[in-house]
């Protein structure tokens, strides 16, 4: 029983909140749009739009994408230090790979307006591919720019953006995978090195990339991108109670590249 914070949101579409009342109140799962708030959504943002459409996602699934993604407040926060630092500018060019829903996209959206284009995505399930291009489409995301495979083709080729996020699936590092496996792990790494491939071809100015706080993921995640040249690295942990006043706990890592000399 929590009474002060959300605890972590998770993937599975079996797991969902149940709000129990005071007194005699029957207990009842937690609405689309009460969950989507705890993650920072605005009501009229363009994401809780697309997870209340029930032509678009179930409930199961609507709160499945948001356990898979970013929190929106600390996102929001990323995106307004680097605007601040000067990295990030009006008419910002935005491109994400394990793109999920893009819960980042919301952050960026909330901070720039209308003032930032959508260039390209990446998204292995067809689902949450379809949901991406109906909360995406009219910020510029194209379904011939929404790849599937975040590691090869397009999603590697794709033109330089001012930020590039990558938030590739921790499910393989959860504590509530019991079945974790080393092999998994690895291939999770190799995939991330993959795509990285992106960055080394197209250069673009910003790279944000998040993940859970094992020690597992955080030494070879930041031994990877340091080897990426000519960016500084900065990483830390974020957690929405302390850096968004939000309450869920959710703390997650987050690694910022800048590209040198911006």
């Amino acid at each position: 029983m929590h009474q002060t914070n959300l605890p972590t949101a998770v993937a599975a579409e079996s797991d969902h909140y149940v709000v129990v009342g005071p007194g005699g109140t029957l207990p009842r799962f937690m609405s689309v749009e009460e969950v989507g708030r705890g993650f920072g959504l605005e009501e009229e943002s363009a994401l809780m739009r697309m997870l209340t459409a029930p032509e678009v996602l179930t409930v199961n699934q609507a709160v499945a994408c948001l356990g898979r993604g970013v929190h929106v407040g600390v996102a929001r926060q990323v995106v307004m230090t680097l605007r601040a630092r000067g990295h990030l500018r009006v008419g910002l060019r935005y491109g994400s790979s394990y793109s999920g829903i893009d819960t980042f996209a919301a952050g960026v959206d909330a901070v720039f307006g209308e003032d930032w284009k959508y260039t390209f995505a990446s998204e292995r399930d067809p689902t949450s591919r379809a949901a991406l291009l109906s909360a995406w489409g009219a910020r510029g995301l194209s379904a011939e720019a929404c790849f599937e495979d975040a590691c090869t083709g397009g999603a590697v080729a794709a033109p330089c953006v001012d930020l590039w996020v990558c938030t590739p699936s921790c499910e393989a590092y959860s504590k509530r995978n019991h079945s974790r496996d080393a092999a998994l792990q690895r291939s999770m790494l190799s995939d991330v090195w993959r795509s990285l491939e992106y960055v080394r071809r197209s250069r673009p100015r910003v790279v944000v990339l998040e993940n859970v706080t094992e020690p597992s993921v955080v030494g070879p995640v930041t031994g990877l991108l340091t080897r990426l040249k000519g960016y500084t690295v900065e990483t830390g942990e974020l957690d929405p109670r302390t850096c968004a006043g939000a309450p869920m706990a959710r703390t997650r890592q987050y690694w910022i590249l800048t590209r040198v000399g911006e």
